[in-house]
């Protein structure tokens, strides 16, 4: 049951990441009107009405579109909530494999009580790491995307 928990949860970060990068285009518009509409008029300054950044939030809603890509919003879920999610479940389930029915003696005992069904123990414990691995590269990668990202702000910018 672990490993089909740890296969649901990766469902679940899929439907978050569609829902944020829906949420991170009305962040984006709300927060290019606070910076560049409601704080200066709150100064008492001009908000610039033939400015840039009215024009740049009017071709967004005229021609919408996902400011970031599916696997950067995957990034970003994982990094802020699934990693955890899934870092527990990883622990869970080793841990079980160790102590359950009797405290494990030996490395080859922990591989045979991985065995499920016709797949050797070998074969899941290796495809476990390849999973948590694969999320934990996703994440690294991602995140090296937003630096690089990050660097490269515009001085009005949606995105």
């Amino acid at each position: 049951p672990l490993i089909l928990v740890g296969l649901l949860v990766v469902v679940f970060l899929l439907f978050e990441s569609r829902r944020y990068r829906y949420f991170n285009v009305w962040r984006a518009r709300c927060r290019l009107m606070e910076t560049d509409l409601f704080g200066p008029m709150l100064r008492g300054e001009d908000y610039g009405r033939d400015g840039k950044w009215n024009t740049l939030l009017a071709q967004d809603y005229i021609r919408p579109h996902f400011h970031i890509s599916e696997l950067r919003s995957i990034g970003r879920r994982l990094r802020k909530n699934y990693a955890y999610i899934l870092t527990v479940q990883a622990v869970a389930y080793y841990g079980k494999l160790a102590i359950h029915p009797t405290p494990v003696t030996s490395w080859t005992e922990f591989v045979d009580r991985a065995a499920i069904g016709p797949l050797p123990g070998i074969v899941v414990v290796l495809a476990g790491l390849v999973f948590h691995g694969g999320w934990l590269a996703v994440a690294l990668i991602t995140l090296r995307i937003e630096k690089r990202h990050r660097g490269r702000h515009k001085l009005i910018s949606i995105a």
